[in-house]
């Protein structure tokens, strides 16, 4: 009987092995060198749902060459591990780790533009990154940054509480990874967390400075476009519970992936692409004699602030009926705008001469633009 006791506790920590559950120490296993196949594909590498892949390996706009992958995560009684593999031709990975109150919210903030060390077109929604990390193909040692305000950074140098590494074999596919430790993410003495600490993480594939991105990991609701200036939102994560007996230790023995959650859960892989469209007025001809107005309406498939403005056929700027006020989402004209209209008349209200008129309509970003004309009549 006692043999058989010893033989089932054998079988028990071989499964804890088998399932690499978190542990007290991964440093035997995982070597921070950017090669994330020391990883397992079921317990650490997170998944959407049982074994449906976190990220598609298509939905970029930059297309097949500029693609995030996947998103590896695990601990021990020390370090959190986190790895990302994808695929990036002259661009950029940058992840995002958010842990305590604080961080930044805004990578490119209109008041300080030059402040971050990776100065990027993204900002965050009911996130603030801690930390981040970024890193290109012919780089092998990956940046890493600590938030020190909401508009400032720190580089933090390969140490013992935060070591990074990168690994592009093909010079395009690859990968990086990262080990930080608790003390570093919480301030609260080696081996602790706060009590019932949970992880926030994100990354994005992102073009030059001032730039923003095509493909966000986890797919966020506003989706993205091939335009590298468009600022995009990044407003999804996957949430990580790494204390849940709240005793400010991280929990050993247990899957990172069945403690995975998102702020936004059911997201598609393709996230729809910002853009306007059915962009139609109610009338081709309009008389200033008659009083008569224009009505405009539109479909938008993601709540942006919106500008509309009327120009001459020579490109003059005549009027500005709505500039920079919310547009909802879907149909838009003048049952959720009464703005929407023009009667043919300029900023001094004096009739336009007759001739033919562009209707413009943007949003701040310039992620789209849509034109249609009318003309005008006395």
């Amino acid at each position: 009987m006692k043999k058989n006791g010893i033989i089932l506790v054998i079988i028990l920590i071989t499964m804890l092995s088998v399932f690499s559950v978190t542990e007290s120490d991964k440093s035997y296993k995982i070597s921070i060198d950017g090669k994330t196949s020391d990883y397992d594909q079921e317990s650490e590498s997170l998944m959407r749902s049982g074994t449906t892949a976190l990220e598609s390996s298509f939905d970029s706009y930059w297309g097949e060459q500029n693609e995030l992958t996947d998103i590896k995560c695990t601990w021990d009684s020390n370090y959190l591990y986190v790895a990302i593999n994808g695929v990036i031709n002259g661009n950029n990975f940058m992840v995002f780790l958010d842990c305590v109150h604080g961080g930044i919210p805004d990578f490119k903030p209109e008041d300080s533009s030059e402040s971050l060390s990776w100065n990027r077109s993204l900002t965050f929604v009911n996130y603030y990154p801690d930390y981040y990390f970024g890193t290109w193909p012919d780089n092998s040692t990956p940046e890493n940054y600590k938030a020190v305000s909401s508009i400032r950074d720190e580089r933090i140098y390969n140490n013992s509480e935060l070591e990074s590494g990168a690994y592009f074999p093909s010079g395009i596919n690859g990968a990086f990874e990262f080990k930080i430790s608790w003390d570093e993410l919480f301030n609260a003495g080696p081996g602790n967390v706060s009590a019932g600490a949970q992880i926030r993480i994100s990354a994005c594939i992102t073009g030059a400075w001032g730039g923003s991105s095509a493909d966000v990991m986890p797919d966020n609701s506003a989706g993205a476009s091939s335009d590298g200036q468009q600022r995009v939102v990044m407003d999804n994560y996957a949430v990580i519970k790494v204390d849940s007996d709240n005793d400010g230790k991280p929990d050993i023995g247990v899957n990172p992936n069945e403690r995975l959650s998102f702020i936004v859960p059911d997201l598609p892989h393709k996230p729809n692409p910002i853009d306007i469209s059915n962009l139609k007025l109610d009338r081709k001809i309009i008389s200033t004699v008659h009083g008569q107005k224009v009505l405009i309406s539109f479909y938008l498939n993601i709540s942006k602030t919106i500008t509309v403005k009327v120009f001459n056929i020579k490109g003059d700027e005549v009027k500005t009926i709505i500039y920079d006020e919310p547009a909802v989402i879907g149909d838009n004209n003048i049952h959720t705008n009464p703005r929407l209209r023009w009667d043919g008349r300029d900023e001094k209200g004096k009739a336009v001469p007759e001739g033919v008129y562009i209707i413009s309509v943007t949003d701040t970003d310039r992620t789209f633009r849509k034109l249609v004309s009318v003309a005008v009549v006395h």
